[in-house]
């Protein structure tokens, strides 16, 4: 395997062993980060990759983030949005990040939409694939287009993961002609310190998002949900077109707001 794959959150849990994993399968792995000392402690733990700093709670350094990749690599096979905070890693209700918005609904949503969409052109040239990871809890509520800071149908955590889901259905489908495949999957409840103690191993988190990446067959397979390597039905809101337009003009407004 001679790629280049971007996985964010990769300094712990599942990211960090889906980068080992994919280093073992002689991919060249940028291993992103909060810091510099997170990411370059992954690296050495996991005996390879190179440095991806980015805080996913500021704008300005996700587009920091986009720039060097584009600088350094060029072309990208893969992007896993993988980073996130969880319910054991929530922040206090009510806190904003630096460009206004849930830490929430920024970090696991509106900055994964900016690194994929800033990372078009590499990973057209790639003819990459996207992996957006969700989790089962996007099964219930959906977005709150019209408050998605302050979420009443969901909490802010599953709001995000399902539009995840939602933007892999979008994302897939507007970048098909692209040769861009993007999905998304549920890792399952596994136990990482956004898990909590009780769940599966690493090895059964990353199994679905490293066949998603790697295997030939799927080449073409786009816009889908998987847990365990099967599709599976999404939720609701997923399927309504008018609302998938809605969060991506949404993000878009939300993201361009920040520039400068």
């Amino acid at each position: 395997m001679d790629d280049t794959v971007l996985v964010t959150g990769a300094t712990a849990g599942i990211g960090e062993e889906l980068a080992r994993r994919l280093l073992e399968r002689g991919a060249r792995v940028l291993v992103h980060g909060r810091s510099q000392e997170r990411a370059a402690a992954a690296v050495e733990r996991i005996g390879g990759g190179e440095v991806g700093v980015a805080d996913l709670a500021s704008f300005a350094q996700v587009r920091a983030l986009v720039d060097e990749v584009a600088r350094r690599f060029g072309t990208l096979s893969g992007l896993v949005n993988n980073a996130g905070i969880g319910y054991n890693t929530a922040p206090p209700r009510g806190q904003r990040t630096e460009d206004g918005h849930e830490p929430t609904w920024q970090v696991n949503f509106l900055s994964a939409f900016l690194l994929t969409m800033g990372l078009q052109d590499p990973l057209v040239a790639g003819r990459g694939r996207v992996v957006h990871m969700s989790s089962g809890v996007h099964s219930s509520g959906s977005v709150d287009l019209e408050r998605p800071d302050e979420p009443r149908s969901a909490s802010p955590y599953a709001q995000s993961k399902i539009a995840l889901v939602m933007l892999a259905r979008e994302q897939g489908e507007r970048w098909r002609e692209l040769g861009v495949d993007v999905n998304a999957c549920s890792p399952g409840w596994i136990a990482t310190k956004m898990g909590g103690p009780g769940g599966g191993s690493l090895a059964e988190g990353v199994d679905t998002p490293l066949w998603l990446l790697t295997v030939p067959e799927l080449a073409g397979t786009t816009g889908r949900y998987f847990w365990r390597r099967h599709e599976e039905e999404p939720n609701p809101q997923v399927e309504d077109a008018e609302a998938r337009t809605g969060l991506w003009d949404l993000a878009e407004r939300s993201v361009s707001g920040s520039a400068g």
